[in-house]
């Protein structure tokens, strides 16, 4: 069994390869673009704390603003897991047009490459619960709920969940989304809401707390 994950030196991503690796017996491809928010030590010390571990793990270095090339040599892939995107909020906002590139066509040239692939059994796009708009009060969205983003981030993630969509249906890819929620945990970027507000306590530095439906200082 062979599976690529995309955005595998990222925070979400060299999780999933460490839960792989520990749990599974299959061939794992990372692929990675190794921009400031990715990390290949992630998934170095997982490997390093394990030496079984180095002949299952490959990784190869790719933007997936460019089509995946045949020269790359990946051989016949099984599954594919897509992590690779740009996640935060406020950089979507001062430069949408890079975070267009990073989630829709990075989807679109993944989406490519596996309409080629002959042997492969399922993909698992994972996308956000933002692209549903506001959770207020006791709000529960259901997966066919209609897509209410309400920043460009979130407007990419809705537009490559319908392309996938898309592709679904069109070409019959076992193409399955996952809108989850915030993940926190080791590893994360300190820009991230939990990481920020540790190390900001740590420094003895303010923290602003954002509530509905007004903000409170803390």
């Amino acid at each position: 069994m062979k599976v690529l994950v995309t955005g595998s030196a990222g925070f979400v991503g060299s999780h999933l390869v460490e839960h792989l690796l520990k749990n599974t017996d299959w061939e794992i491809i990372g692929l990675d673009r190794l921009d400031k928010f990715s990390n290949l030590k992630r998934v170095g010390e997982v490997i390093d704390a394990n030496s079984k571990f180095k002949n299952r793990f490959n990784f190869v270095w790719w933007d997936l603003k460019s089509p995946i090339p045949k020269m790359l040599g990946l051989g016949d892939i099984n599954k594919i897991f897509h992590l690779a995107a740009s996640s935060h909020v406020d950089d979507s906002i001062t430069d949408p047009l890079t975070y267009a590139y990073d989630n829709v066509i990075s989807t679109v040239n993944l989406l490519n490459y596996a309409r080629e692939q002959k042997k492969l059994d399922y993909i698992q796009l994972f996308s956000t619960d933002e692209v549903y708009g506001n959770a207020l009060g006791d709000t529960s969205y259901k997966e066919t709920d209609r897509y209410l983003p309400r920043n460009p981030y979130a407007a990419f993630k809705a537009s490559a969940d319908l392309i996938s969509y898309s592709y679904y249906i069109t070409y019959e890819l076992p193409i399955i989304i996952t809108n989850c929620t915030n993940i926190i945990g080791e590893k994360q970027d300190t820009r991230k809401f939990l990481p920020m507000l540790i190390k900001k306590i740590l420094a003895g530095e303010k923290v602003y707390i954002h509530s509905y439906p007004g903000c409170k200082r803390a």
